[in-house]
């Protein structure tokens, strides 16, 4: 994320039916990466103003953390792809939300 210095100006982005501030996918051929992730931020007509993607190597699980609840907390949209379950994410389950047509 560009923004390192832990503030942030509350995003504008309104959460709707379609959008989730948290996408998890889980993804069994992600090879030599902890996880994918895209930081998309908005502007105040709801547009993509900037979309940062961030590759985080096995052993910086305390760096992804950080880093997405940083982002999660400003309201910048996060999507992880990795090939772990969200379990092994204990800080982000309570933040996911089940997509309609999604198995339980």
């Amino acid at each position: 994320m560009s923004n390192k210095n832990n503030t942030c100006e509350q995003s504008e982005h309104k959460n709707n039916a379609m959008t989730t501030l948290l996408t998890h996918y889980q993804y069994s051929k992600l090879e030599g990466a902890l996880a994918v992730v895209r930081y998309t931020t908005y502007d105040e007509a709801d547009r993509v103003f900037s979309v940062d993607q961030i590759t985080y190597q096995p052993g910086e699980i305390v760096r992804l953390e950080e880093e997405m609840t940083a982002a999660l907390d400003c309201g910048i949209e996060c999507l992880v792809i990795t090939d772990q379950a969200i379990e092994d994410f204990s800080l982000f389950t309570g933040r996911l939300r089940t997509m309609p047509g999604s198995p339980e």
